[in-house]
This record gives C-alpha cells, sequence and structure tokens, in this order.
C-alpha cells in the first residue's frame, strides 16, 4: 500500500452556522422532514428547480413479479437543502413535516449548515455506489482515530476526508462526516490517497 505523507492527522470539519443577518445568501442546509417525508418533500424541491439532496440506499425488492433496485433513504428524516432562509420560509409555513436542524440547545444555538465543500465531498461519497457506499449516525464513527486525506484521481478525485477503519467492512475507507447529522464512507484505493497536514 502507497500513501503519499504530507503531515499528520486531522479531524471532521465543523458544520457551520447560519445568522439571522445573512439570510438571502444560499446555503447547504441540513433539515428534517419529519414521520417519513423526505421523497414527498424532496419532490416539491424538484418541481420549484431548488437543489436538494437525500442519500439513499438501494434494495432489490419484487415487484408484479420482477426483481427491481428500490431507492430508499439512508439516513431517516433527514434532507439538504441548497437555499437560504427567505427563499425556504414559505415551504415551513405551509409543510409542517420540514423543520431546520439546530445546534444542541435549540434555536438559541443557530441552524446547522454544511460548508459547500463538505456537503459536494459528502454528495460525491453518497453516490458512488460502485464504491459501496455506508451510512453511518454522527455517533456510530470515531474520526479522530483517522487520518486527513484527500483523493487524487478516480471517480472520488478531489474528495477530502477522514482514512479510517469502520465497522461492517473489511478494509479502511474514506470518510466525510457531517458533524452531528451524518456520516457516510465508501471504498477507495489507497494508492490515490495523499494524507494532508493537521489545520487543527
Amino acid at each position: 500500500m502507497h500513501i503519499h505523507q504530507l503531515g499528520t492527522t486531522q479531524k471532521s470539519t465543523p458544520t457551520h452556522m447560519a445568522t439571522e443577518t445573512d439570510n438571502t445568501t444560499k446555503r447547504w442546509y441540513a433539515m428534517r422532514a419529519l414521520y417519513n417525508h423526505e421523497m414527498t418533500v424532496k419532490a416539491t424541491f424538484d418541481n420549484d428547480g431548488i437543489e436538494c439532496f437525500i442519500p439513499l440506499t438501494y434494495e432489490i425488492q419484487t415487484v408484479k413479479g420482477r426483481k427491481t433496485t428500490v431507492p430508499k433513504p439512508a439516513v431517516s428524516n433527514l434532507i439538504f437543502v441548497h437555499s437560504n432562509e427567505h427563499e425556504l420560509e414559505p415551504y415551513l409555513k405551509k409543510n409542517r413535516f420540514l423543520q431546520y436542524i439546530f445546534f444542541k440547545g435549540g434555536r438559541k444555538s443557530g441552524i446547522i449548515t454544511v460548508p459547500d465543500k463538505q456537503m459536494n465531498d459528502f454528495i460525491t461519497l453518497a453516490e458512488a455506489r460502485e464504491q459501496k457506499p455506508l451510512f453511518f449516525t454522527p455517533d456510530e464513527l470515531n474520526v479522530s482515530r483517522g487520518t486527513h486525506v484527500r483523493i487524487h484521481g478516480g471517480p472520488l478525485d478531489g474528495v477530502e476526508g477522514i482514512f479510517m477503519k469502520v465497522k461492517g467492512a473489511r478494509a479502511k475507507r474514506i470518510v466525510v462526516q457531517l458533524k452531528g447529522i451524518a456520516t457516510v464512507a465508501t471504498e477507495i484505493c489507497p494508492d490515490l490517497i495523499e494524507v494532508l497536514p493537521d489545520t487543527e
């Protein structure tokens, strides 16, 4: 196994807090679509041309005597929406199932948003079906045990994450963790990995 070594480890990138004085800037919002209304809410945003994302898993089911691949949300009640608070306000008023996710402490602690780079890396891993993505709750993996890396080449080119051992997989995987929200891990060829310096 060959890994390009540049420095020490760095832990997961923190999510951001949206401020009340800047409600027209487009960000990635991690939101709750309660009672398993993720796909219904996504259909509404898709119809209105608002970018959104739901991490999915795929199950083989028999429908009318034929086997078919059926997508299902990998994390219950979770949807990411690329928008701003001004644009989202009418959706929150009309849809009682849709809610912001706040930091611990509730509304006063601020709304959780995800930096564009981190969100893009998460989406890339979540959609890499050939790399067999695994999804975890925020508390299932301790990313402090891993190494901060960047991928060079292949379908995951440019992705930054944590290279570590995860449960349910024999080999180490690259992990992108959205702190307090969700974690995804996928297979990666170690030869494509560059170890990054610690930024803490």
